[in-house]
């Protein structure tokens, strides 16, 4: 069976490759960018399956990021969880936002690896 593709869009370096190791032990297939700009060449390029974004990135912001995602028809129905912060605060805006999920930082990981599991469908 063909492993669920994951980009994994994180700045802080601890923070992603928490993610990044949390993800890959549930043999997910990890790919990484550290900034708005690079996730949106990645996605040119690369076909995945999930979006695992930050809110507040260097050169694009997340928000840049979700615009563009879902002004492409190629990726305009690809799931997104937003990784902020500023999570409760965004909460009520997720259909504004174009993200199928919210998870607030610090977040919890088994609440995280759920709403993977959620979206991409339990195997």
């Amino acid at each position: 069976m063909k492993r669920k593709r994951i980009l994994v869009v994180e700045d802080d370096l601890y923070v992603h490759k928490f993610i990044q190791q949390v993800l890959s032990e549930k043999e997910y297939e990890i790919t990484g960018a550290a900034d708005g700009a690079a996730a949106l060449e990645t996605l040119e390029k690369e076909t995945f399956d999930l979006v695992m974004l930050d809110y507040m990135l260097p050169k694009v912001s997340g928000l840049e990021v979700c615009k563009k995602v879902r002004s492409d028809a190629r990726t305009q129905l690809l799931p997104i969880i937003l990784i902020s912060a500023l999570g409760t605060a965004l909460e009520g805006q997720k259909e504004k936002l174009g993200v199928s999920s919210i998870i607030a930082k610090p977040f919890n990981i088994s609440k995280m690896l759920d709403e993977v599991e959620r979206i991409l469908g339990r195997e």
